[in-house]
């Protein structure tokens, strides 16, 4: 029967993944589809929600429920 966990595993395999996505230059994505790396990509993707949020608040406020035609 294995054992617990080694101590600090989570956060080595975090490491890994980040050391990974800056080697490749490609984006580190956490549970959710959260954007992590880079801070770049980061704020892209928190501007977007940003942005569609604002829409759904604009068309909530103006009654509509967002339907076509």
């Amino acid at each position: 029967m294995p054992g617990a966990p080694a101590s600090g595993l989570s956060e080595q395999v975090s490491g890994f993944a980040y050391r990974l996505a800056h080697e490749e230059e490609c984006l580190a994505v956490e549970n959710h589809r959260v954007v992590t790396f880079p801070p770049e990509g980061a704020a892209v993707q928190q501007a977007e929600w940003d942005k569609l949020l604002a829409e759904q608040r604009h068309a909530d406020s103006s009654g509509s429920r967002g339907t076509d035609g």
